[in-house]
C-alpha cells in the first residue's frame, strides 16, 4: 500500500523501519521483483539507467534501490 500512495503523491516511500526478519525477507523479494521488472522493460535502444529512473517507476526509496543493486 505504501508503494501505491507514493505512486500518487509522486515521492518515494518503503515500509515502517526497522524490519523483521521475516519482513526483510519479504520486501527483498518484492524489491528485487520490482527493479528486475523495470531492467527488463528497458528500451533496447536505449543503454540509459539510473537509480532516479527506478525510483521514479516503483515508488521505491533510492536507498532500498541501492541495496537491491548491491545484493
Amino acid at each position: 500500500m505504501s508503494y501505491a500512495l507514493s505512486m500518487i503523491e509522486d515521492k518515494p516511500g518503503g515500509p515502517e523501519r526497522p524490519l523483521s526478519d521475516l519482513g526483510h525477507r519479504t520486501y527483498v523479494s518484492f524489491w528485487t521483483r520490482r527493479v528486475v521488472n523495470i531492467l527488463l522493460e528497458l528500451d533496447k535502444n536505449s543503454d540509459e539507467i539510473s537509480v532516479a529512473i527506478i525510483r521514479d517507476k516503483t515508488g521505491m526509496t533510492e536507498l532500498d534501490i541501492h541495496y537491491i543493486l548491491e545484493h
